[in-house]
């Protein structure tokens, strides 16, 4: 819709301008045209705006129903069982660093 309000501008400035050079309307009055196709133009374009997000809500919708329509999938089991305890020897370590001996 945008595009037909720029072709009617473009048609009232090219028309208008003519006319001026020949002194048939003042330069106002081109302003003025330009000013009213404009005002004719906004609600159309709104009109559009409006119809181009239901139908984006709709195909949203319709998307959100097919996710949910879809049958529940089971929980997979693990492939193996559960994992081994780790016993083994545990021997006591300490550490440092320099920054620990720094800070002293």
């Amino acid at each position: 819709m945008n595009f037909v309000g720029n072709v009617g501008y473009v048609f009232v400035a090219v028309i208008g301008g003519i006319m001026v050079t020949q002194r048939a309307i003042a330069i106002g009055d081109v302003q003025a045209f330009i000013q009213y196709s404009r005002q004719f133009s906004q609600p159309i374009m709104q009109l559009s705006s409006i119809a181009n997000t239901i139908q984006l809500t709709l195909a949203s919708a319709e998307r959100v129903f097919e996710l949910l329509d879809e049958p529940k999938k089971s929980p997979t089991r693990p492939v193996h069982g559960p994992l081994p305890s780790r016993v083994g020897p545990y021997s006591s370590t300490t550490f440092s660093s320099a920054i620990s001996r720094t800070r002293r």
